[in-house]
């Protein structure tokens, strides 16, 4: 079975990604920014699925077309991953509640600026805005698909009541990590994650881990 990754939007960490989870080999999907439609990535998940049922690994702004694939294609996904989704908008309340915890939030802020101004600011906004009011029509059924959910309690960028909304769409497993950074493959708990995913693709049980 193909496993499958959907990375954020402009994200270059395609090589580090496709190494850390080489032991159960993924397929990237999609070549930012020549593919920045919806359209895009559906026409290549369609080729790289051939009609066979796969694994979704999403990250970030890459989960939104996880979970729009999710439900039109949802014969095909076997497992779904989401990493650090932005499916859903933090609140004002959330944000301050997870700057309030984390004690690395500046070094977070700062990285999260420089990692944009790295990609096509107004083509990442409108994939983003548009790829997120699509996913959260379809989040409104229920849907037979085992998934694992992974975030960082400190990310400001992933909305905590987004993670319980979720987990109710799907039959999910939930990690959250003590990290400020949005991309969990870059923290020191990168490793972790990568096993996590490789463990619950693989079927292997695991308990909900909370640290």
């Amino acid at each position: 079975m193909k496993n499958i990754y959907l990375p954020d939007f402009g994200n270059n960490d395609t090589i580090k990604i496709e190494s850390m989870l080489s032991d159960i080999g993924v397929i990237t999907l999609g070549d930012y920014p020549k593919d920045n439609t919806f359209e895009d990535f559906e026409n290549k998940f369609d080729e790289i699925a051939n009609g066979d049922k796969v694994n979704l690994i999403c990250n970030s702004m890459g989960c939104n077309y996880g979970v729009i694939l999710s439900a039109i294609r949802t014969s095909q996904i076997n497992k779904l991953v989401l990493m650090s989704p932005r499916v859903f908008k933090p609140t004002l309340k959330e944000q301050v509640s997870t700057i309030l915890y984390s004690i690395d939030c500046n070094t977070f802020i700062s990285k999260e600026k420089e990692r944009k101004t790295l990609a096509d600011t107004t083509n990442y906004i409108k994939m983003s805005n548009s790829s997120r009011e699509l996913a959260l029509k379809y989040l409104k059924q229920k849907f037979d698909i085992k998934s694992l959910i992974i975030y960082g309690k400190g990310d400001i960028s992933v909305s905590k009541m987004g993670m319980y909304k979720l987990s109710t769409s799907y039959d999910s497993r939930i990690i959250d990590y003590p990290t400020t950074r949005h991309d969990i493959f870059s923290s020191v708990y990168g490793n972790d994650a990568a096993k996590a995913i490789e463990d619950f693709i693989n079927d292997i049980p695991k308990k909900r881990i909370k640290i």
